[in-house]
């Protein structure tokens, strides 16, 4: 009786083990991008020296895409629900109600002061 149940906790184990090196070998078949642009504008304004320097970067944003608004006369970027940037380097010729997809970083903000949008930095923008 011992030795079966032995021989078939031997069998499990060796059988589960085959099954997920199966797994992981298998190549991920790929993902279809969701779109793709055929033209990539990339701003000679992102050639600026790093504006907003003097303040610290506190996150990286890759890809994002967003909505260009105009909040108390200044063109910022809406994007995830309720979230807002305002670029120190966003290019002219972005109008509000643009879609974009951009990238760049938030910097921390002055210390006292209330602002309409979150400081940022941008490092590529693209129209969609």
């Amino acid at each position: 009786m011992r030795i079966s149940i032995i021989v078939s906790c031997l069998f499990f184990a060796v059988s589960c083990g085959k099954k997920k090196a199966e797994a992981i070998s298998a190549p991920e078949p790929v993902k279809e991008m969701k779109k793709t642009y055929e033209i990539a504008e990339i701003e000679t304004a992102m050639n600026m020296s790093d504006c907003l320097q003097e303040y610290a970067d506190l996150e990286q944003l890759l890809n994002k895409d967003g909505e260009i608004v105009i909040v108390v006369n200044q063109s910022m970027i809406s994007f995830d629900g309720s979230r807002r940037v305002h670029p120190c380097n966003l290019p002219d010729g972005y109008e509000e109600g643009q879609q974009v997809t951009f990238s760049g970083f938030i910097k921390e903000a002055p210390k006292g002061v209330r602002l309409a949008g979150t400081p940022f930095k941008l490092t590529s923008i693209v129209r969609r």
